[in-house]
């Protein structure tokens, strides 16, 4: 029988070449006669002649057309390319029995720009992958942002159940990156403690594996019919939530296209020495893995590079073995996003990006070892029932192996460390102890990390607006101090507060705008609503800083007081005020539209509540009370803006009762 010539880690019978036009082949080509498939034949004659060219070109050569196989079986002839770009094929020929008696060799010329179009082939593949990731990690979070928003923020203290979220969670996203850095903003704004990032990390490492297993199932072969299907929803379907699902899948074909086209620019290089003899030394565990882990580091995705890692695989430029290195220097970049994440946040959130850090440099220092081990057991198991490993079987069965090895080494460490999380907490503690100096911030959940995500960034723009109004609420109890104690120590608390709550309205402002650039309409619907608490905020701010505090300073300064009968009206009224604006403060919260409509029945219950209080007030007067009148302007100009204090407040109620479900 007529057999192509095997030798691992070369491309030993010379199939299969890439050479520029008009070139001679680098390597020979080599065939080989055996009998019983096993048994060289020498002497035996084997003919080669030209199967097919290029329209038009001339210049295809084969130096020898009969030869004769040696001790080895092998016959060897050499060939020079035609002056047309594309495929050139040769077969050859023995006489025998056997159906293997013909074979087919082909060889690809290129121009000798060769090497520019392979790099922007690659260059537009990558982007493709990278963009269509997003794109599929966008309408996929759009989609489920909520329940994420939800879940991962009230996380329980189960590592079981956390462990679990992190992995489905990162299978959705398809960015353990993405897991990460949002963890990280969670710790930062104090939504999540730190320990309870540790099994979510966990889990997140899982579920990242899912693209290189999806990628090994030859997803590529659809990626079309994914595109066409994504982009028809998307373009076609009016709804917010149809056109997330037309979105995903839009990227999940964009992705794998990118993909195909990676691995179509490759092509060529199996045939190119300088890239092979590079390619030989990532067997060196050193070199693999600082290669992985620079490239994921600059690229930003694990995904993206252990993708390429594949395709390099299947197009046979690299052996398994050098897979792996590469794919543990995967992991371990993958952590250098989080940390770039972390530079401007708290500790306890740069410890997310830390254990992420050292969870992956543990995966490289237990399994760099192993990497040979693995490598006889994946080949063993993989082709243990296959009498001959042809290069075919060995392209197509090494992306598979890949992704094995990615899923396994993730699942392993998972299962050593799960038991131990409370030692690995107190390692961490140990590495990086709490900071004793308390540091101020002004902005506590707000994070710009997470704007690309509209559904967590409003939930922590919510947060934010919910800790200015208890500010402000909290300036309101303590103006009433200022009148009925005259005292100044609250006037200067107030006033210390007064920049800080403009400043901090300010900035979530500016967040929900930005916001409102990548926001649906649902989500417009909940930055039309927090802009609208923070505008009645603001005057209920500048009600106290502004005018109740400048006539506190004159009460202060001129030692006015009360009558019993009028402070005890203004504390009661001041009282009611508080109630008011702490309903409304939940109505806010928690979108509870049954109290909203309560309260707003009430709403005539206090005019009538402020007239009663003039009333009396003016009666007072004209009975000649010296206290009261002494003060009358100034009671009045109280009575007045806890009165303007509570209609807005009340107008935080009115938009939830006029905007109804549209808000919630």
């Amino acid at each position: 029988m007529l057999e192509k010539p095997i030798i691992k880690g070369d491309n030993y019978s010379g199939d299969k070449q890439h050479q520029k036009l008009g070139g001679d082949l680098l390597k020979i080509i080599r065939f080989r006669v055996t009998k019983n498939d096993t048994i060289p034949i020498k002497g035996c004659l084997v003919d080669v002649s030209i199967l097919s060219m290029p329209s038009g070109a001339t210049g295809f050569v084969i130096r020898d057309r009969k030869l004769f196989t040696d001790e080895n079986g092998i016959a060897r002839t050499y060939i020079t390319l035609g002056n047309k770009e594309g495929e050139y094929s040769v077969i050859a020929s023995i006489k025998s029995n056997s159906n293997k008696r013909f074979l087919v060799y082909s060889f690809y010329a290129k121009s000798s720009k060769w090497l520019l179009f392979l790099f922007v082939g690659l260059l537009g593949g990558l982007g493709l992958f990278l963009f269509g990731m997003e794109m599929m990690s966008n309408g996929l979070q759009k989609s489920a942002g909520d329940k994420m928003r939800n879940i991962l923020s009230r996380i329980s203290k189960n590592r079981s159940i956390a462990f679990g979220a992190g992995a489905v969670f990162t299978m959705i996203i398809q960015s353990s990156t993405a897991m990460a850095v949002m963890l990280m903003s969670f710790v930062n704004s104090r939504l999540m403690p730190y320990k309870s990032t540790i099994p979510i990390l966990i889990g997140a490492a899982i579920g990242t594996t899912i693209t290189a297993q999806l990628i090994a199932f030859k997803v590529t072969d659809f990626a079309i019919v994914f595109i066409g299907i994504g982009a028809s929803i998307y373009l076609f379907v009016k709804n917010v939530s149809g056109k997330n699902i037309g979105e995903s899948l839009l990227g999940f074909g964009l992705l794998f296209f990118g993909l195909k086209i990676m691995s179509e620019s490759m092509y060529p290089l199996r045939s190119w020495d300088p890239f092979l003899n590079l390619l030989l030394s990532f067997e060196n565990p050193l070199f693999g893995i600082t290669v992985g882990a620079l490239f994921t580091a600059l690229i930003h995705s694990s995904s993206a590079c252990i993708g390429i890692i594949m395709v390099f695989a299947s197009q046979g430029l690299i052996s398994l073995e050098s897979g792996m290195y590469l794919l543990l220097g995967a992991n371990f970049g993958t952590s250098a996003t989080a940390l770039i994440a972390g530079i401007n946040t708290t500790l306890e959130a740069r410890k997310v990006a830390y254990t992420e850090l050292i969870y992956k440099g543990l995966m490289v220092l237990l399994f760099v070892g192993f990497v040979p081990l693995l490598v006889k057991l994946f080949n063993y198991y993989s082709y243990r029932h296959i009498p001959v490993v042809t290069n075919d079987i060995l392209y197509d069965t090494l992306p598979r192996q890949i992704a094995n090895a990615h899923t396994i080494i993730n699942v392993i460490l998972a299962v050593i460390i799960l038991p131990i999380i409370p030692l690995f907490e107190r390692l961490m503690d140990y590495l990086f102890p709490e900071q004793t100096i308390k540091p101020f911030f002004t902005i506590k959940y707000l994070d710009k990390n997470m704007l690309s995500t509209p559904v967590l960034a409003l939930n922590l723009a919510k947060q934010e607006t919910l800790r200015l109004g208890r500010k402000v609420y909290l300036l309101t109890d303590e103006i009433i101090i200022a009148f009925s104690n005259n005292d100044t120590h609250a006037l200067q608390d107030i006033f210390s507060k007064r920049d800080e709550v403009k400043a901090i309205r300010d900035e979530i402002k500016s967040y929900v705008l930005e916001i409102s650039k990548n926001a649906d309409e649902k989500r417009l619907a909940e930055i039309f609503q927090m802009i609208h608490v923070l505008q009645e905020l603001s005057h209920i701010n500048d009600a106290i800083t502004k005018i109740l505090h400048r006539r506190a300073e004159k009460w202060i300064d001129r030692h006015y007081e009360f009558s019993l009968e009028s402070k005890n009206e203004i504390l009661d009224f001041h009282k009611h005020t508080l109630l008011i604006f702490k309903n409304a403060l939940e109505v806010f919260e928690s979108f509870n539209l049954e109290k909203a409509k309560e309260m707003k029945k009430k709403q005539k219950s206090f005019y009538e509540m402020v007239e009663k209080m003039e009333h009396s007030h003016y009666e007072r007067l004209i009975q000649g009370n010296t206290i009261d009148l002494q003060s009358s302007k100034t009671q009045l100009e109280i009575i007045y803006s806890l009165n303007a204090i509570s209609q807005n407040s009340l107008n935080i109620v009115r938009y939830f009762v006029s905007k109804g479900d549209n808000v919630t």
